[in-house]
């Protein structure tokens, strides 16, 4: 082909056809350029078709993951039901607590092991260690998060940023609960411990306990710090609940696509 154009461009000039030559080296130079915007056509298409697959992928990948999160959340949830549940019926019978019926409580959440689980419940406290988004923070600190749909990336933020962040603050408060209900026994109740103010009760016998719950119905300070620590579970399981749907709006809304 270019031969062929050497050619017709050698021929033109040996006959002074200059005007026909300068039409036919315009002509020339126009299909160069076409061939260019071709090429630059095919390249553009093909870099968007790679960009479509790596967005598509991305949001797959986000989409399992925010799954992910909302089954921890369901988790999460339960337990926090669970040990609303039990707060509660301390509260509800602080004047009755009865050693067996407490037992028979923390039986029907798994916890059988007594003597230990009994104590460990009441100072007990939870964490969310276990809610990863790792494909979430990757993609935001990578830039890649702009190849999804941003009211999706607005979804995700909510759910791994402002949300996140209001239930830790919930942590917080409840880690400080947890150490002042861990102190408030220790000092005013160290006299049952075998070993200082140290809280440990894996060598309790059934009367060691019995004298604690009876000792425990004139503690009014300790009943206001469960009672605060029941209040505070109550409102971070709401938040929990409106989580768990909150996420699943968003998994109905954004499904992935599969192209």
């Amino acid at each position: 082909m270019i031969k062929l154009f050497r050619n017709i461009r050698r021929r033109l000039l040996r006959e002074n056809r200059f005007t026909r030559y300068l039409i036919y080296a315009i002509g020339e130079i126009v299909l160069v350029v076409i061939g260019i915007l071709i090429a630059l056509q095919i390249n553009n298409w093909n870099e968007n078709r790679k960009q479509n697959f790596k967005a598509a992928q991305l949001n797959q990948q986000l989409y399992e993951e925010l799954e992910r999160t909302q089954n921890i959340y369901i988790q999460i949830n339960q337990n926090l039901n669970n040990y609303v549940e039990f707060l509660e019926y301390i509260i509800d019978h602080w004047n009755s607590l009865d050693y067996d019926d407490l037992n028979n409580q923390l039986e029907t959440y798994g916890y059988s092991d007594q003597p230990l689980s009994l104590l460990t419940y009441i100072t007990w406290y939870s964490q969310f260690n276990d809610i990863s988004n790792e494909i979430y923070n990757k993609s935001v600190n990578e830039g890649s998060i702009s190849l999804i749909d941003p009211a999706f990336v607005v979804k995700l933020s909510d759910v791994y940023v402002g949300k996140k962040f209001r239930l830790n603050q919930f942590i917080e408060q409840e880690y400080e609960l947890a150490q002042n209900i861990t102190k408030r026994i220790s000092e005013k109740h160290g006299e049952l411990f075998k070993e200082g103010d140290r809280l440990d009760s894996k060598d309790w016998d059934r009367k060691t306990y019995l004298s604690f719950l009876k000792n425990i119905q004139n503690d009014g300070s300790l009943r206001f710090l469960l009672d605060s620590k029941l209040q505070l579970n109550q409102a971070r399981a709401l938040l929990v609940s409106w989580q768990i749907n909150n996420i699943q709006n968003t998994l109905d809304q954004f499904p992935p696509t599969y192209d």
